[in-house]
């Protein structure tokens, strides 16, 4: 969870230039806990980063409760500077990764209950 807690985010609600993450609208449980105070940490260290993810996903199983779904996603980072939102450093952070993801359906809303590296 801690490599990816930036790149988890829902789509603002706000517009473009929101910059709350609404992870409760996909996540919930130690799913939701963990991606908190993880991003809690990045706020206390001042950290910033602006993520863009590409994402090849499918279902590997799936009932009326409960989906499981691979997603193989690459993350391109650039750490941003916390005061004036201007990238620092020149190249981005171009991380890949390959995680199964366990999806419950609570009140018809599909969220996040549980993940795993792919193959595990």
């Amino acid at each position: 969870m801690k490599r990816r807690a930036q790149q988890h985010t829902a789509p603002s609600e706000d517009g473009a230039t929101d910059t709350n993450i609404h992870l409760e609208s996909v996540m919930t449980g130690d799913e939701l806990q963990s991606a908190n105070k993880t991003l809690a940490q990045y706020r206390d260290a001042g950290d910033a980063f602006d993520t863009t993810v590409r994402h090849q996903i499918w279902i590997t199983s799936a009932t009326n409760e409960q989906a499981v779904i691979v997603d193989r996603y690459s993350g391109t980072t650039i750490r941003l500077d916390p005061v004036t939102g201007a990238p620092v450093g020149s190249e981005p952070i171009v991380q890949n990764f390959s995680d199964r993801f366990v999806l419950q359906n609570i009140d018809g809303v599909w969220k996040v209950v549980g993940e795993s590296p792919e193959g595990s």
